[in-house]
Formats: structure tokens, sequence, C-alpha cells
């Protein structure tokens, strides 16, 4: 999503790339816009990936500033209240609206793309992650229940029916959900929300909070259709697992409350999917 956001919408992104492409401008000491000398994309000069960056974005109050399109964070507990809050911390901001928008994977196929990435990509072996896909599932480094805990705040310690409950209650009520295997119908969705209208920004449209753009710009479809079905970065080419299978089984016993929470997203994405075209 930040790819096309980014390449094919011309959206100006708060993620972890302004800071990275631009080390001198993440020191210093006000917004700007970063732009990338190879793809032209924009980017803010904070890093919204980490703590750390939340902090710094607070205190440039990252949310009211005009140029901003999109927030790229992990962290959605700690960025609402870094960026979303009003100044005495109780109230949330309401010049500061935001919508939230989360892409969801099967927890199986999540895991096991994890596991290549962290032996492809970082070089990770051996005791870490284990030479082979059933050795990573019996060792520490195994993701468990990522989602659920990253949508409860709950990054330790056991989890409980109560907070796959609050889980479920956040997918609901506050984000809209995107399904990896179906990406192109959420990108219709979301296209819904952006303001665009007949290909080209559309200042007036109150989904979001007004952004100062090129009203002439229009959205390349043969790049969105490259990232979302064929070219995205960190695509990763790997067996599957067989459903059953003792490795699918020692997965499925780390993400049991995920895998619950992605069959109710699934729901959730059907209902949604007909919210938004509809609309």
């Amino acid at each position: 999503m930040k790819e096309i956001a980014t390449f094919c919408y011309g959206l100006t992104l708060a993620s972890e790339v302004g800071a990275f492409i631009d080390p001198v401008a993440a020191t210093a000491d006000e917004l700007m816009t970063v732009v990338d000398a190879n793809t032209g994309a924009k980017y803010l000069n904070v890093d919204t990936t980490s703590p750390e960056g939340l902090e710094r974005a607070k205190n440039f109050h990252l949310a009211s500033y005009p140029n901003l399109d999109l927030i790229v964070s992990p962290y959605i507990f700690m960025a609402s209240d870094a960026l979303f809050r009003g100044s005495d911390d109780n109230s949330i901001d309401s010049n500061t609206k935001g919508r939230l928008i989360v892409f969801l994977r099967h927890p199986i196929d999540r895991a096991v793309s994890m596991y290549y990435y962290l032996r492809d990509k970082t070089g990770i072996r051996g005791a870490q992650i284990g030479d082979t896909i059933d050795l990573y599932a019996k060792s520490s480094m195994v993701e468990n229940n990522w989602m659920t805990r990253f949508l409860t705040g709950k990054m330790g310690g056991e989890l409980t029916p109560d907070d796959e409950a609050l889980a479920r209650e956040v997918l609901r009520t506050k984000t809209i959900v995107g399904l990896l295997s179906k990406k192109g119908r959420k990108y219709e969705a979301v296209q819904g929300i952006l303001p665009l209208e007949d290909g080209h920004w559309n200042s007036n449209n109150n989904n979001i909070h007004e952004i100062e753009t090129d009203p002439n710009m229009f959205f390349d479809q043969e790049c969105e259709d490259k990232l979302l079905h064929w070219g995205w970065s960190g695509k990763n080419k790997h067996e599957q697992l067989e459903e059953g299978s003792d490795t699918w089984n020692l997965l499925k016993e780390q993400n049991t409350f995920d895998l619950r929470l992605y069959e109710y997203a699934v729901r959730l994405f059907e209902v949604q999917a007909l919210l938004f075209l509809t609309r």
C-alpha cells in the first residue's frame, strides 16, 4: 500500500523512508517534505515506525501538517495517542481526524513468509530461526499471534478471550480492513475514501482532511496493477505449506487467536466492501 500511495497516487507519506533517504533532514528542527531522487516519491522527514520517531512527530504536530496524506506505523495505540490527542492528552483533537487502514494476511501464510524473509533478507541463520521452516516453527523466534497483540497493544504475556474481543472491536470500530488475498477489491474501496474523482484529485472531498495536491494529478492504473498483483517490493517466492501438515499445525498452535481473528476479519471485509463500493 505504501508504494501504491506514493508511486501511483502521488501522495505524501510519513513512514520510515523520509528519515532514511535524507539523514540530514531527519535531524532538522521542523517538518519538511523529502523527495526520493530516484522515484520522485514524497515523504516527510520523520520516522513514524518507531516509538522515538513518533515522539518526535508529536512535537512537530505531524497530523496537522497540511501536505500530509498518509501515516504509516505498526504502533496503532502509540501513534493515536502521540499524533491525534488534544493538548490536554485526554481528548481527541477534532482538527486531526484520520482513517485507519489495515491490510491482513492469513496468519500461517504470514508466519511462513516471515521465516523466508528473515532467512533470505537479513542473513539470520541457525539457532536464531532454524535452518528449516520446521525448526523455525519450534523456535522462540516464531510469531505468536502477532495480529492480536498489535491490535491490543499486548506484546507479551498470555492472551485471553478479553484480548481477542478487544482486537475484534478495534477492527470493527476503528479500521478499514484489507485482505492481502483480495487486494484489488479493497483498493477499490480505499479509492472511495481518498480524494479521487474520475481519476483526478478532488480537493472538495471531505472524506479525509484537506490536502494540498495538484488538482490535475491522476493515478497511474498500470502502476497500481503492477504493484498490486505482481511487482511489489519485499515479495519472496517460496513453497506453500500444506494445511494439516506437521509444520502447519505447529504454526497453528502459535497463532490460534490470530486464526480466529482472521476469520472475523474476512467477514468484516465483505461487509465493509459493500458499504464503500456502493456509496
